[in-house]
């Protein structure tokens, strides 16, 4: 099982969806957005894919070690959706769309872990129980968290749903763990 992030110690590395999948995805989490108000204000958290935890004491050698993953990786990183479904960590609940390990995705991932955990960098201890998936919803995050008697029927209605949509992703960064938008890049590398 995988530990609950350190925030106070921990970066994270992320895969950014393009084109048709962000904008299907987008839309989907702006719908349930509204519906249930979470935000006050007009921005939602950025659709992304985390592949690692890393200590954030050395950012720059991961940031070297994911520049040399992209330029050896051949091809587009390919991401599928498989269905909708509700996480329970701890006292957090999120809503997320979980993908399918597909070839090019699981061989990137498992490549850069291999490479950041040899050097000690990624903080994850079980990469084999790490689930690719994009959060939609995290009540923790949510300016205005959704009651559990109803997260509990929206996990309900929306368990195993299937969402098969294809896309790639364009973009891999470093985050620190805010919801500023313009404090919480460290690292950036299009894909593309």
């Amino acid at each position: 099982m995988v530990k609950s992030a350190r925030l106070d110690r921990e970066y994270f590395v992320v895969l950014l969806p393009e084109g048709k999948l962000k904008t299907e995805i987008s839309i989907l989490q702006q719908r349930l957005a509204d519906y249930y108000d979470l935000y006050q204000d007009e921005e939602l958290p950025e659709l992304h894919i985390t592949l690692d935890r890393i200590s954030k004491v050395k950012l720059l050698q991961a940031g070297d070690i994911i520049t040399e993953v992209v330029n050896n990786f051949s091809g587009k990183i390919k991401l599928e959706l498989e269905d909708l479904t509700c996480l329970h960590q701890m006292n957090d609940k999120f809503l997320v769309l979980k993908l399918k390990d597909t070839q090019s995705l699981e061989e990137f991932a498992r490549a850069l872990h291999a490479r950041l955990g040899a050097e000690g960098i990624s903080t994850l201890e079980d990469y084999s129980s790490w689930d690719y998936h994009i959060t939609l919803v995290n009540n923790k995050f949510v300016e205005n968290p959704i009651p559990d008697l109803d997260f509990s029927k929206l996990c309900d209605f929306v368990e195993g749903k299937s969402r098969s949509t294809v896309g790639r992703a364009g973009r891999i960064e470093i985050w620190k763990p805010t919801l500023e938008t313009d404090k919480k890049v460290v690292y950036s590398r299009d894909l593309t």
